[in-house]
Order: structure tokens, then C-alpha cells, then sequence
């Protein structure tokens, strides 16, 4: 879903770019500030699956009775959360 919401937002702009309207000085500022929605919504998104994943992930580990399930879930949301600043996807 992040994945899309952030390839929403960059279509929107190569297609208002390609139909005409260029990118001025005001659209280089649209862009900029399109490209920060469609980041903030993206990293949202992967903020709130994360914290799904981590709810099954600890279900697993509670049946299983495995707690390295339980880590790894934890481990998922700390690099989703810490996507905003680019450490995160080094742990996801």
C-alpha cells in the first residue's frame, strides 16, 4: 500500500508535467510538496502494516512458543519507524 501511495504521487506529477504544464519555478515547488505527501502517507502506510506483521508475528511466537517470532516482529516496526530517517531499511 505505501508502495502505491508513493507511486500515486510521482505519476501525478510526470503526468501533469507531460501535459503541458511544465515545470516552472511554482510547479518545482508542487512537485516538492506532492513528493511530501505521497513520502508522508507512504511511510504511514508501512508504519501501520508493520504494526499488523508485528501482531502476527507474536501470535506465531505465542503458539509456537518461540520467541525469536516475537523479536523479529518487534525488530519490523523499529526499522518501520525508522524509515524517516533512512536507518530503517537496513533492518526491514
Amino acid at each position: 500500500m505505501a508502495t502505491v501511495a508513493l507511486g500515486a504521487a510521482v505519476t501525478s506529477v510526470v503526468f501533469s508535467a507531460i501535459m503541458g504544464r511544465g515545470l516552472s519555478l511554482m510547479g518545482l515547488g508542487a512537485l516538492g510538496a506532492l513528493m511530501a505527501v505521497g513520502l508522508v502517507i507512504s511511510f504511514a502506510l508501512s508504519l501501520a502494516s508493520s504494526i499488523f506483521v508485528k501482531g502476527a508475528l507474536d501470535e506465531l511466537g505465542e503458539a509456537s512458543g518461540e520467541d525469536l517470532f516475537r523479536a523479529a516482529g518487534l525488530i519490523y516496526v523499529v526499522g518501520a519507524a525508522l524509515t524517516i530517517v533512512l536507518i530503517g531499511p537496513v533492518l526491514i
